[in-house]
């Protein structure tokens, strides 16, 4: 049992870090196309 709830302890935290990360991205693409800027 204590297996399982590990993965998915495991797969929870993994989902929230690429979350974390991407959302940073998101908002700074989103500035940069409202400011105009390109690349």
């Amino acid at each position: 049992m204590f297996c399982i709830e590990a993965v998915a302890l495991c797969r929870e935290y993994n989902f929230m870090l690429r979350k974390l990360q991407y959302f940073p991205c998101s908002l700074l693409h989103r500035r940069n196309i409202s400011a105009g800027w390109s690349g």
